[in-house]
Formats: C-alpha cells, structure tokens, sequence
C-alpha cells in the first residue's frame, strides 16, 4: 500500500461524491491509508464542504512526504 495519496489540482473532484473513485479512496482511508487533499485547490474549487473521503493538507506535508517516499503521478 503506498504511504499516502495526494490529490492535487482537479484531483481533489476524486474525494467528492462527483467521483465514484472517493468511494475506493474513503475504503483505503479507512483501512489506515493516509488520503490528502491541498488545501490551495479545494480553497479554489470550492470544495471545503464537499469531500467525502480525505482530509484537507497543505503543500508543507507534501513536500515531507515527497522527501521520504518516491512520488507517482497520475494525470
């Protein structure tokens, strides 16, 4: 299992209920796999009140973690 997800950009639709993916990320969550989302994009999408799985992070954690663990990138 990877160390976390991190969703960025337009990626942060995926831990809403606009995505049927946040039902497999908010399983992954549960399962003790940490699902983030930035801050700056679901500030700029409006998207405060609307995620259903992860919990807001700001690019500091990310670049902790991009420091310690290799990165994947999906797009």
């Amino acid at each position: 299992m990877p160390a976390a997800v991190f969703c960025m950009n337009k990626g942060v639709f995926t831990l809403t209920e606009r995505s049927f993916i946040s039902l497999q990320l908010k399983e992954l969550e549960e399962r003790g796999l940490e699902v983030l989302a930035c801050k700056t994009c679901v500030d700029y999408y409006e998207l405060n009140d609307k995620l259903i799985a992860g919990k807001i992070s700001g690019m500091a954690q990310f670049i902790e973690l991009a420091s310690k663990y290799e990165v994947l990138t999906l797009s």
